[in-house]
């Protein structure tokens, strides 16, 4: 297919109700103290309940012997380093050398560092990886997946937009990608129902892929979570004051 023939901004198609960017942005208030030289910044682990993220409520089951045998089962390289959560960590936000996955993505397909089209997917939309639900990830991996075997080649943004279009859950604000319309399915049988994945997130920093290099262009996936299209505010009580942060 030709890359400009389906272009477009696919978010528009999310409904206004689903997302609800109707509102004025919303400002989130985290106590923190300025990072030492041997310690790493503290930071309090908050209960957002006007956050929308769900994920701030749940506590990680992830054990070190988990991280291990995720290291070893999907041959992550070495240059990427897997961490537990602590009690500071907010997976909303996390420290910023780090990024918030679950562990059963892998399951879905995705390995670390990440592919160049699921940068290009992420970077698009906005998105960090863990805002992305379980069948928002098997349909991006699978679609990719297929046209490889298809057409020995990685398909196009424009492509996968023409297919998919992204939308939001109304109240917890994961984001999933679904057929348009009068367009065939290409992933079929998708659960209802995905148990048990967001108590397993941890972190991950080095070579995890984060970085998308086009046109001499670089562009960074996500690390924070937020709305696609928008930019939130949060202000950070750093001591006597407060700085502000653009995600």
């Amino acid at each position: 297919m030709d890359n400009h023939e389906f272009e477009s901004e696919s978010y528009e198609e999310v409904e206004e109700d689903d997302v609800g960017h109707d509102e004025s942005p919303q400002v989130i208030t985290i106590v923190t103290t300025l990072p030492s030289a041997r310690s790493h910044r503290l930071r309090t682990r908050l209960s957002l309940p006007d956050s929308g993220y769900e994920i701030d409520n749940v506590q990680s089951t992830v054990s070190a012997n988990m991280l291990k045998i995720l290291k070893k089962t999907f041959s992550i390289p070495n240059n990427v380093f897997l961490h537990l959560s602590q009690d500071n960590d907010l997976p909303s936000f996390p420290p910023e050398d780090k990024v918030t996955f679950c562990s059963d993505f892998f399951r879905f397909g995705v390995r670390l560092p990440l592919h160049s089209f699921i940068n290009r997917v992420l970077c698009h939309y906005k998105l960090a990886p863990s805002q992305l639900c379980p069948n928002g990830w098997r349909i991006l991996v699978g679609t990719l997946t297929l046209f490889r075997s298809m057409y020995n080649d990685d398909h196009s943004l424009a492509e996968f937009q023409y297919l998919n279009c992204l939308k939001a859950s109304v109240c917890s604000r994961w984001y999933y990608f679904h057929p348009r319309p009068n367009v065939s399915k290409f992933i079929l049988d998708l659960p209802d129902n995905n148990k048990n994945w967001k108590q397993k997130w941890f972190l991950i920093s080095g070579s995890w892929g984060g970085e998308l290099r086009e046109d001499g262009v670089v562009r960074s996936v996500p690390t924070h979570f937020g709305i696609p299209g928008l930019i939130f505010v949060l202000y950070v009580h750093t001591c006597s004051s407060y700085a502000s942060l653009h995600v």
